[in-house]
């Protein structure tokens, strides 16, 4: 388990180390001490933790912050070495901690907490899911007469995004425009962001154009890829080829992986599976290893276009089993009346030691409905160690009543919901 910053604190032992060693570099004893070497002590602390913290090591420089506070009650803590301490909180999102130093910077160290101590805590507190305190921290700035800049927006705008909140977000991008201050890119796409998780696409796309057009700024990777997401969970997939088409084309921008599996997804959902494939098999060509995900979304659109033997092709080249492209190739057998298949994908995902859920299982039980061979249903659950009255329950997919039969494409449409949400989290 990482060490918090109350741990740390837990550790006197080690609390003069830093001190004596940074005291010797200097050529002084620690009784010795004049404010300069105080000053440089400082520096040098603040420098080391930021240079941990950059190291991804955030434990060992809130341990170091730690040694610094107990280790010499004449020397202070000053400002910057709070910050370092919680931009450590951010990197580790340890957002308890973040706050616990900003109360302590004007209570007990004397320090007043300024703009960048601020943009810090609020962004510990959207990374560790706490959108709330994030925005009340912003909201609270103007009381304390700090005037935002685009880093404590942007961060604030993400936490937004993390709630779902886009209309905070579209505020806060308007009250940032009202104060004179001019928006940059990472202020935008954490704007984009919040439209993309809301499903707001229309949001998205006004955003892009006023990026372009009205604030001038080129869009980056991330912006087109966010708003590719946001039309295509969207189920507006013509306007996310047009992104793909002409605004990658217009920024002079290559697409990524992400890109391409978004475009994917959309040339599915267009019932465009020949060019989905097209993609999926040239990714290499591209210098891209196909993911899961990628191949996931290749299957799906196989499926939209009833391609079951596609589908199956698809899933066989993944490195590793996935339940979700079992779900949603099962469904393409079942939807073919292929009832043989899909118990074979299920005893295949059996074997492999994966764990079929009620999408697949359901599958399967509708196409032997269809096909009139009620026995091989038994079978078929028997194979694969389930019962029809098994207690597997998911909380994100449908009941297994509402599986069977017709509604099976529905269960379909659940897997490709739990994949558009995968896609979505793997963007910044």
């Amino acid at each position: 388990m990482a060490r918090s910053l109350k741990s740390a604190l837990k550790s006197p032992w080690r609390r003069t180390r830093l001190t004596r060693s940074l005291a010797s570099e200097a050529g002084l004893q620690p009784a010795a001490q004049t404010k300069a070497a105080h000053r440089k002590l400082l520096m040098e602390s603040t420098a080391a933790m930021a240079a941990a913290t950059r190291s991804r090591e955030w434990q060992r420089s809130l341990s170091l912050f730690a040694e610094f506070d107990l280790a010499e009650p004449r020397v202070r803590p000053d400002i910057a070495l709070v910050n370092a301490a919680v931009s450590a909180c951010e990197a580790g999102r340890c957002w308890p901690d973040a706050l616990l130093l900003l109360g302590d910077a004007s209570r007990r160290l004397g320090c007043r907490p300024n703009l960048v101590t601020y943009t810090a805590a609020i962004s510990a507190c959207h990374k560790g899911q706490q959108w709330r305190q994030a925005l009340h921290l912003f909201a609270g700035l103007g009381a304390r007469r700090l005037a935002p800049d685009n880093s404590a927006i942007g961060a604030a705008i993400s936490a937004c995004a993390k709630g779902r909140r886009w209309q905070l977000a579209l505020q806060a991008l308007q009250e940032a425009r009202g104060a004179s201050l001019q928006p940059n890119a990472v202020v935008y796409n954490a704007t984009i962001s919040a439209c993309e998780k809301a499903r707001q696409w229309e949001g998205a796309l006004a955003l892009l154009q006023g990026m372009v057009h009205v604030a001038k700024l080129r869009p980056t990777l991330v912006t087109l890829n966010t708003a590719l997401s946001a039309c295509e969970m969207a189920r507006q997939w013509e306007r996310a080829l047009q992104i793909a088409e002409a605004d990658f084309a217009q920024a002079k921008l290559e697409p990524d992986l992400v890109s391409l599996n978004v475009v994917i997804g959309a040339l599915g959902a267009g019932q465009y599976w020949q060019q989905a494939l097209s993609i999926f098999h040239g990714l290499a060509a591209r210098g891209f290893k196909a993911t899961n995900t990628t191949h996931t979304t290749t299957i799906s659109a196989c499926e939209r276009a009833s391609m079951w033997e596609e589908a199956l092709r698809v899933l066989f080249l993944a490195p590793t089993l996935d339940a979700g492209s079992y779900d949603i190739a099962t469904v393409a057998c079942a939807r073919a009346n292929r009832w043989a298949k899909a118990l074979d994908l299920l005893t295949s995902l059996r074997q492999g030691r994966g764990q079929p859920d009620e999408i697949s299982v359901g599958a399967v039980m509708w196409a032997c409905e269809l096909s009139g061979v009620g026995a091989s249903l038994e079978n078929s659950l028997a194979a694969c160690m389930l019962s029809p009255r098994s207690s597997m329950r998911r909380a994100d997919k449908l009941p297994l009543s509402m599986v069977v039969g017709p509604s099976a494409a529905a269960a379909a449409a659940a897997a490709r919901t739990d994949l558009e949400e995968s896609r979505s989290r793997m963007l910044p």
